[in-house]
């Protein structure tokens, strides 16, 4: 079983639409609950993100054990906000999986999100900020 991706998308409370990546997004940023760059309105904003980690393998397989490891943290300070196990994975014939994992409440800073998995490890830099 293979670590093959991650994304990060937004669920955006005023029409309850899950965004586009935003770690594909050129030039995203978000201030006080609003996302600005390509795809965003000014009316759109958000509490909560989903994370969408991509898994696959040569076909059909049952993992039991930890396969991987999602971590939230703040980039300034480094405080763990979030952490999940991915483990009893099933991936089916077509050799691929996503595992999702909502994250509330935590748009106000920078945060780090880090899948540690096999063969690699994968971090996305999300750049929220609050203030007046």
């Amino acid at each position: 079983m293979r670590l093959d991706k991650v994304s990060v998308h937004l669920l955006l409370e005023n029409t309850g639409a899950i965004s586009d990546d935003i770690t594909s997004i050129f030039g995203f940023s978000a201030w006080n609950f609003r996302p600005s760059g390509l795809g965003f309105s000014s009316d759109d904003r958000f509490g909560s993100f989903l994370i969408k980690v991509w898994l696959s393998s040569e076909g059909e397989t049952f993992q039991a054990g930890e396969q991987a490891r999602v971590r939230v943290k703040s980039e300034k300070t480094g405080k763990m906000i979030f952490e999940a196990p991915i483990k009893g994975v099933y991936i089916g014939r077509e050799g691929r999986t996503v595992k999702p994992f909502l994250v509330s409440g935590y748009v106000c800073e920078s945060l780090v999100v880090e899948v540690q998995g096999r063969p690699k490890t994968i971090t996305k830099i999300l750049p929220f900020k609050c203030g007046e």
